[in-house]
């Protein structure tokens, strides 16, 4: 019994039982959600996966039902190899894995790659969610610095040299975010892109790129992805579903080398993802028009950004700053001389939450930075958020 409540302890002290040790407040019932990158309900298309999901079952029956399914597993690849194209991935569907959300694809590639005591790059700061995962490999996990346009390729050529000339084992691997960056909305260009694919063949790591966000920019299509630029089979691409159907379906999938989509499969724990969800969501996507979905996502998302940039510029000190993303779902918020993880209860207190920003790094890190989400509600309600969150951070000023 002493070592399981040890164990609870250590668990609860490594940040996984909240945000890097944000104490747990209960929000109001008028709590408005600014934390977490949740697509807005309005967006689900309930009535066209009711039809896709009569349509799975009355084409498929029993085989949607069973371990591997049925047809619409391999249709599923194949219409994803199709898509992928337009990203300048040149793929057989065979290097396409389907997954339970892009989460597993990542953890499924740290398994691979990485073993206790190797070292893993980051962006810093980078998503609180794949931080974890990556952090329970036992791996030491280093901080590349971001500034207004994304990762920071100058001092991490610098970074890679220094430790190589000091005797320091390269890094096993480099996890990346370069589209509408989670948490900071940047978006990486493309001769940055070019030049961390140099380093990644000169010091011989693997970059995970991950891509949940690619499809939602607002106005002009990102840079070519990093697994387009890849030569030698050395990037894991790995994307999602749940932010242009829904999260619920639970579907991501990667692209990878042969080797590393068997690797994959192998070590996949699930008897097969969701062999019935996969035929839903390929049913609608047959059945849909995706691209005018996207689009339309693509303009609501735009909307409900004007609407938070609007209202910092209204509410909050002037001397704040925020990245301003060209898609996805967040901006990071700095405002200086305010602690955001020290007034965090403060102002859930007064009906907002967010995510501070030291939960977003592997070290210590962003405590005047607050990662901000416009995905889920609104316009007037971003703006009565940002208003309630305002009261607090002036009067900590």
């Amino acid at each position: 019994m002493a070592t399981i409540m040890n164990k609870m302890t250590e668990f609860s002290r490594s940040g996984l039982s909240g945000h890097r040790g944000v104490p747990r407040v209960t929000p109001r019932p008028d709590n408005i959600n600014l934390a977490y990158g949740y697509p807005f309900p309005g967006s689900f298309p309930v009535d066209q996966l009711v039809e896709s999901s009569k349509k799975a079952l009355v084409e498929e029956g029993t085989k949607a039902l069973q371990y591997g399914g049925g047809p619409s597993v391999a249709n599923l690849r194949q219409m994803l190899a199709t898509r992928l194209k337009r990203r300048g991935l040149q793929v057989p569907d065979e290097q396409v894995l389907v997954t339970t959300g892009s989460n597993q694809a990542i953890d499924l590639v740290a398994q691979i790659f990485v073993n206790p005591g190797d070292r893993i790059m980051v962006e810093a700061p980078t998503f609180f969610g794949a931080l974890r995962l990556l952090q329970a490999t036992g791996a030491e996990i280093v901080g590349i610095p971001l500034d207004g346009e994304g990762l920071d390729v100058e001092y991490l050529a610098n970074w890679l040299k220094s430790e190589r000339e000091a005797g320091k084992p390269d890094p096993k691997m480099f996890y990346v975010i370069p589209n509408f960056q989670n948490p900071t909305g940047t978006t990486l260009p493309l001769t940055r892109r070019q030049k961390l694919m140099e380093l990644a063949r000169e010091y011989d790591f693997v970059v995970l790129e991950d891509d949940a966000y690619g499809e939602l920019f607002f106005q002009n299509r990102p840079p070519a992805t990093l697994k387009s630029l890849d030569t030698d089979g050395r990037v894991v691409y790995t994307s999602t579903f749940s932010k242009i159907v829904a999260p619920g379906v639970r579907l991501g999938w990667a692209v990878a080398a042969p080797e590393v989509v068997a690797a994959m499969q192998q070590l996949k724990p699930d008897g097969g993802t969701g062999p019935l969800a996969q035929a839903i969501v390929y049913h609608f996507c047959e059945d849909t028009s995706l691209d005018e979905r996207i689009a339309w996502l693509r303009s609501q998302y735009y909307e409900r950004w004007g609407a938070m940039e609007a209202a910092f510029k209204e509410f909050f000190p002037a001397d704040s700053t925020w990245t301003v993303p060209q898609g996805g779902f967040f901006t990071w918020l700095t405002v200086p001389g305010v602690k955001f993880r020290d007034i965090y209860s403060e102002v859930v207190a007064n009906g907002v939450t967010y995510v501070d920003g030291w939960s977003c790094f592997p070290t210590p890190g962003g405590i005047n930075s607050a990662r901000m989400c416009f995905s889920f509600v609104d316009g007037p309600t971003i703006r009565e958020g940002v208003r309630r969150m305002a009261e607090v951070v002036n009067k900590h000023r």
